[in-house]
């Protein structure tokens, strides 16, 4: 069960999936903003960026007053505008670019017009480079992997960003594999730590399968494997997560959290799971020894 597997690129990792994993859903932040995209045709991307552009001079974008439409290449643009409120001003920019099909979208305010000018460069950098990426490709060049992108970069220059993804098991409900990682956060205290108050939280039902420091391809964690009853009493389920706090602002070591769960829906009620004690150890053995960050191709240096 679960032999054959595929690859996924999350932010700066990627992971070995069994090939009945399905993604229901990704975030991502990038430069601390959010990117959305969406499947849409040249044709339409014309549309968007004219829609958008008349909003932004006629001052109906969140009451911001037009500054400059930066374009980036043929198919990327910039708007920013200020406001004026009660103590300050500040800025707002949205980005917009399309490639191959897709259309990639950020739209962020506060911005402080002392920094706005750097801020600029670096979007449209970011703008410039981002590209479509189908979604079980896995880029070999250093750089930070969205939902249907992917921004090159070369991981010297550190900034917010964080991604999280979410897939269910196909044939197996209430099956769920969830990832997180990020360069500017970890939890504290630790897993364990966080953990010591689940037995009196729920007295005699936590059954503890592992517990305890576990390093998975050089990655130095820990993780904590439970099963509890369900609600109706008529089997159990598994809660399985490891955790890596990594080291903040390098992109080689990322705090990095995989949950999987069984036996969940989206009501908040416990049922049995579909899988047998052994096929969901089974499972989180795949995903773990598929877990990795991602390796990269330097260009050497110019001697």
């Amino acid at each position: 069960m679960f032999e054959k597997t595929r690859t996924y690129c999350l932010g700066r990792i990627q992971v070995n999936l069994p090939l009945e994993a399905q993604l229901m859903g990704q975030g991502n932040k990038y430069q601390g903003r959010e990117i959305d995209s969406e499947r849409m045709g040249w044709p339409d991307f014309q549309k968007l960026v004219e829609e958008r552009r008349a909003l932004w001079k006629e001052g109906s974008v969140q009451r911001y007053t037009f500054d400059k439409e930066i374009p980036i290449g043929e198919r990327g643009f910039i708007f920013t505008g200020r406001k004026k409120n009660i103590r300050s001003t500040s800025c707002g920019v949205e980005t917009l670019k399309w490639d191959k099909l897709h259309a990639f979208k950020t739209f962020d305010t506060a911005y402080s017009p002392d920094k706005i000018d750097g801020l600029l460069e670096e979007f449209s950098t970011t703008v410039r480079n981002l590209r479509q990426r189908d979604e079980w490709d896995i880029p070999t060049e250093p750089g930070f992997c969205i939902v249907d992108g992917f921004i090159p970069d070369d991981e010297d220059t550190t900034m917010y960003e964080s991604a999280t993804a979410r897939f269910f098991l196909k044939g197996y409900p209430g099956v769920w594999i969830t990832i997180r990682t990020s360069l500017q956060y970890r939890n504290d205290p630790s897993l364990l730590e966080r953990l010591k108050g689940w037995d009196d939280k729920f007295p005699g039902k936590v059954k503890r399968l592992r517990k305890g420091k576990a390093t998975y391809n050089d990655m130095p964690g820990e993780e904590s494997l439970e099963t509890i009853p369900s609600d109706d009493k008529t089997g159990i389920a598994h809660l399985f997560i490891w955790e890596t706090p990594g080291e903040i602002d390098i992109p080689a070591k990322p705090y990095i959290q995989v949950s999987i769960t069984t036996g969940g829906d989206d009501s908040n009620i416990t049922l049995p799971s579909p899988l047998e004690t052994k096929d969901a150890l089974k499972l989180y053995e795949v995903v773990m020894q598929g877990l990795r960050v991602r390796p990269v191709e330097r260009k050497p240096e110019p001697k």
